[in-house]
């Protein structure tokens, strides 16, 4: 798991820092781990 940039998180609108699972699904840092918008990585 990789972390990206600090962002707004959508589902709460508090400062996250998103993480990249291995699959490159991007999740909120927060307990419950929602996927955040974004690219997928390659």
């Amino acid at each position: 798991m990789s972390r990206e940039a600090i962002r707004e998180c959508p589902h709460c609108g508090e400062p996250t820092m998103a993480n990249r699972l291995p699959d490159g699904t991007l999740v909120c840092s927060c307990a419950a781990m929602r996927p955040l918008p974004g690219p997928r990585a390659a």
